[in-house]
This record gives structure tokens, C-alpha cells and sequence, in this order.
């Protein structure tokens, strides 16, 4: 299954579009829109981080690494 989302859908269904999806590629530059909320917590998901942003001057991802490190099978790290 292949889904795309933007701006324009609530955070209820971004919820469950990435709920779905095996795989999830991250690029809003909105920091921290994936985590452990937004995933599945069984660790089959692969997860690609290419937006990112800044938190305190420091490079951060769209996704909380720290949120689903362990719940996920596979991410990249940002900046990567």
C-alpha cells in the first residue's frame, strides 16, 4: 500500500495512513511529526527520515528517533 498525505489532512488521518504503512518516508520538515503514536509498535516498519528541522540549534528529524527506536524494524538516522 502506497499513501501519500500533506498539509491539508487532519492529524487523525495521518494517524492512520502511517499506521498502515510498512513503510514511512518522512519529509514535512515538520519536527517530530512521526512518533510513537503515529506507528505501529510490533517492529515491522521501516522508517525514512529525510525532513528535518532544528530543536535548540541541533538538527532534528520529522520523526522522534528516541519515540520508536525500538518499535520500528529499520530507520535512518537524521541528519543521515
Amino acid at each position: 500500500m502506497v499513501s501519500s498525505f500533506n498539509i491539508d489532512y487532519t492529524p487523525e488521518e495521518i494517524k492512520q495512513f502511517t499506521q498502515k504503512s510498512d513503510y514511512i518516508i518522512a519529509c514535512t520538515g515538520q519536527v517530530h511529526l512521526v512518533d510513537d503514536s503515529r506507528i505501529r509498535h510490533d517492529q515491522s516498519q521501516i522508517i525514512i527520515d529525510v525532513g528535518y528541522g532544528h530543536i535548540d540549534g541541533k538538527p532534528v528529524g520529522d520523526v522522534n528517533i528516541e519515540s520508536i527506536a525500538d518499535k520500528v524494524f529499520a530507520y535512518t538516522p537524521v541528519p543521515g
